[in-house]
């Protein structure tokens, strides 16, 4: 770790310069300063002051921070554009003091992009402002440094008369987390048994969407994405004695994590359980524009961890939902979002597939039953988060939250619903308001004698004078998964120009 952090503050310098050394020739840079604090009743933050921020603001009780940005870019021509911004933040009442939340170069051809670094990135298909959060890539936590390769937001394909755009993403990344993870895990063996972390963890992130022409009266949109935990080393406690499981990633593995394989015993296990910890999801949405100003649509994403997620065995398990949005200067309602969340099928009770065990085991029963999907959680990864964080929806109760410091996901079977809405006031002024109330049943493999249940709601007045960005809002938690806590949050930010 103390290696990869040099490399990062190398880079940190390096790409200031080449910010700076562009923009002064053709190009512009910006800053961004802001400062942010919470006062809260309870043990944490309210649950909506923190979800889907890039885990900004600290989960913890009466925390604040302040970050400063800088931000350029440099057109070469109509065909190239190089870009980078990083950004640091300093934190009180917070598991992370100062660090750097951003870092990246961006460079651009025709509709292209080659990225390299940590940035905050938004879904492509979802409204990241009033959405509960994308099942795979939510923008919950840390942003995961990457070298990837995408396109700029949706594009028009040729030859078929502006009637089809696309969207793609492709990358690897690596979880910086282990520090965290293993401090974590000495906390728990020392009064349970069975943990683990895994430490070393590479990622891999793959999208691709179609979407007919948005401004037609109908359009639609159908694609999926991917994510893979793959590689690491694997420290646990077996029978009181120390045991260390080493899969570190080859150049070979990044290939072998485009498609889920047998992991050829790399992790200790059988052939036929799979190698790497694999998430996906299915989307499908539907929308029709009333009028130049209005538009409404209704979109699924559904959830996969393995074949039979793949194939639709899950039930009604995924995220149902509506949206509807104005396109007016100015609107009281500006923006809707309506879902339903799901995830307690997960393909049935009972896992048994015989190629994951030996002839001497699965000839005594040949028959398959793929069920027990335990959605985020692995046996060979800590749960699908970076720092505790959920990287996809943080409805499901993340590890963060764990109070004996457990490292994977103890309340993965949900119902939720959740409700999001935004407007303006007047020119300057407007508002956000959010929802949400879950019920959490545990896992199959550990039900949970009471469920979960969470209450938790935002409501937000916001002000925009030129540079100057500025909210305060009220936010509520009440249950028993994070406890009853109320919380006043401030929020101010200046945005201005260097070159």
């Amino acid at each position: 770790m103390l290696r990869i952090r040099r490399y990062i503050y190398i880079f940190a310098i390096l790409n200031t310069f080449v910010i700076c050394a562009f923009a002064q020739q053709k190009g512009h840079v910006d800053y961004e300063l802001t400062s942010e604090a919470v006062v809260s009743s309870g043990d944490y933050t309210p649950y909506m002051l923190t979800v889907n921020r890039h885990d900004v603001l600290s989960s913890r009780a009466n925390t604040g921070y302040l970050s400063a940005g800088i931000m350029g870019s440099y057109q070469f021509n109509d065909l190239w554009n190089i870009s980078g911004g990083l950004k640091g933040i300093a934190s009180v009442h917070s598991n992370h003091k100062v660090y750097l939340q951003e870092l990246y170069l961006h460079a651009t051809y025709r509709k292209m992009y080659l990225e390299i670094g940590a940035r905050e990135k938004s879904s492509p298909v979802l409204n990241d402002l009033l959405t509960s959060g994308d099942f795979i890539c939510s923008g919950n936590a840390k942003p995961i440094p990457t070298i990837h390769v995408a396109t700029e937001g949706f594009v028009t394909l040729p030859f078929f008369h502006d009637w089809l755009q696309v969207y793609a993403d492709f990358g690897y990344g690596r979880l910086l987390d282990d520090d965290w993870l293993e401090g974590r895990f000495t906390d728990y063996h020392k009064t349970h048994y069975g943990s683990f972390y895994t430490s070393d963890v590479v990622f891999h992130h793959k999208e691709l969407f179609f979407k007919t022409n948005p401004t037609k009266l109908f359009y639609g949109t159908i694609g999926m994405h991917h994510s893979v935990m793959f590689g690491g080393i694997k420290t646990s406690y077996e029978s009181g004695q120390l045991q260390v499981s080493d899969a570190k990633a080859t150049f070979k593995d990044l290939f072998r994590v485009l498609f889920p394989r047998s992991n050829g015993n790399k992790s200790k296990r059988g052939d036929g359980f799979v190698y790497g910890n694999y998430v996906g999801a299915w989307y499908l949405d539907f929308g029709y524009n009333h009028s130049d100003i209005n538009s409404f649509r209704f979109y699924l994403e559904k959830p996969f961890e393995d074949g039979s997620g793949i194939a639709f065995r899950n039930g009604l398990d995924g995220i149902w939902g509506g949206e509807y949005n104005s396109h007016r200067s100015y609107s009281i309602l500006k923006g809707l979002v309506v879902e339903y969340i799901q995830t307690t099928n997960q393909s049935g009770p009972i896992h048994w597939a015989p190629a994951d065990f030996d002839s001497s085991i699965s000839n005594k029963v040949p028959s398959e039953a793929t069920g027990a999907d335990n959605y985020y959680n692995n046996f060979f990864y800590n749960g699908y988060s970076h720092y505790g964080k959920s990287i996809g929806s943080a409805l499901l109760k993340e590890p963060y939250y764990n109070e004996d410091k457990f490292l994977n996901y103890t309340d993965n079977r949900i119902h939720a619903w959740h409700l999001g809405v935004n407007g303006d006031i007047s020119k300057e002024f407007g508002y956000l308001a959010k929802v949400s109330y879950r019920e959490g049943y545990g896992t199959y493999f550990v039900p949970l004698r009471t469920r979960n249940h969470s209450f938790d709601s935002l409501f937000q007045i916001q002000w925009n004078r030129g540079n100057w960005h500025c909210s305060t809002g009220i936010a509520i938690t009440q249950g028993n998964i994070y406890g009853n806590t109320y919380g006043f949050d401030v929020k101010i930010t200046y945005h201005g120009k260097i070159l």
